[in-house]
């Protein structure tokens, strides 16, 4: 799986489950470019997402804004190492 797909499927899971804005701005990163999909996962506060490649293609482990940043990545690098 690419890493556009995943970001993809993502947004789709806000876009069935978020409330009326989160869904219309999902709408519109699904209707834009790779770009659009990502602005709209970082979001207004500078979220970041990560993700590992698998065996089976990239997988989303985390996302985080710039406040929980330093202790999302702890944990990643506990969880998963370097």
């Amino acid at each position: 799986m690419n890493w556009a797909l995943c970001m993809r499927e993502r947004v789709v899971d806000y876009w069935t489950d978020g409330g009326p804005g989160v869904k219309e701005a999902a709408e519109q990163a699904l209707l834009g470019k790779d770009e659009d999909l990502e602005t709209f996962l970082r979001g207004r506060r500078g979220g970041r997402v990560f993700y590992r490649n698998t065996s089976d293609g990239m997988q989303i482990v985390a996302k985080a804004d710039k406040n929980n940043e330093p202790n999302v990545i702890q944990r990643l690098l506990a969880t998963y190492g370097k």
